[in-house]
């Protein structure tokens, strides 16, 4: 849907374009496109004009439709758009007062360029519209954000609520796999954790399972894995079979909670802009 309303969008203003600039060079003869330079007279500047008007209108029946129907605002985009209309509305009124007056056509204009006007209201309106929120993304996930994924995981409350936005975010597979991961480390048993062992390399490190870890060389972590299982089944010294297990599964760990990072900030950023 978002290609779709883009290259519609994309349409309209190619379209707008080409019907603004055939008039502009209507208007100015034998100036092409405005390519040797623009003239500003009364004619010109309504054309200049013409674009804020539309999408001035067309703001406001957004920001009417938003109120009307209720409709959840999570990014702020009826406040921008709010924004984007008083700045383009000072900045055309303000155009079309200096345009009107004689005296400043006479006395002013080579000094300061009325057409600095527009350049101004655009660089303004760019400036609260893009570069403030995205400044504020970043201070407010700083401010808001305390929480670590590493303290996330230790919180069994938080957990639960990061388990469920990564299930449903269809990347489950990484909690799940650190959450056997630490039942594994509970094991006392040496058999029962080999066993454990080998039910998570099948599950999570097997061709096509339906959790399977995207892991960098997943094929040689899952070989490593396997010969590791194998090797403690038949060793004649366990305990160093083992410990070598386990720093596998230390290892494990670490990849899965580095994969886990996408979707906690995703979460953050979710609760962020719900608060």
């Amino acid at each position: 849907f978002s290609w779709i309303a883009f290259f519609i969008l994309l349409s309209l203003h190619i379209v707008f374009w080409l019907v603004s600039t055939g008039i502009y060079t209507a208007i100015d003869d034998k100036n092409l496109f405005a390519v040797s330079g623009c003239t500003i007279n009364a004619a010109i500047s309504g054309l200049a004009l013409a674009p804020v008007g539309i999408y001035s209108i067309l703001a406001i029946i957004f920001i009417i439709l938003v109120f009307v129907f209720k409709m959840k605002d999570t990014y702020r985009v009826r406040t921008e758009m709010i924004l984007s209309c008083i700045i383009y509305a000072v900045m055309g009124v303000t155009f079309v007062i200096t345009q009107a007056i004689r005296e400043y056509a006479v006395h002013v204009e080579r000094y300061f360029p009325a057409v600095w006007i527009a350049v101004m209201g655009i660089a303004v309106d760019h400036i609260c519209t893009c570069l403030f929120p995205c400044m504020a993304t970043f201070i407010n996930r700083k401010v808001h954000s305390n929480d670590t994924l590493e303290s996330t995981l230790e919180d069994e409350d938080k957990r639960k609520e990061l388990k469920l936005f990564a299930i449903k975010s269809f990347c489950g597979e990484n909690i799940l796999c650190w959450e056997d991961i630490q039942l594994y480390k509970n094991i006392i048993d040496h058999n029962e954790r080999m066993d454990k062992a080998e039910s998570m390399s099948k599950a999570y490190l097997r061709r096509d399972s339906p959790v399977e870890l995207n892991l960098p060389d997943i094929e040689k972590f899952r070989k490593e894995l396997d010969d590791c299982i194998t090797h403690a089944h038949h060793s004649t010294s366990l305990q160093d079979a083992m410990r070598e297990l386990d720093q596998l599964f230390i290892k494990l760990e670490v990849l899965v909670i580095y994969n886990m990072k996408d979707v906690f900030d995703r979460l953050a950023l979710t609760k962020m802009s719900k608060s």
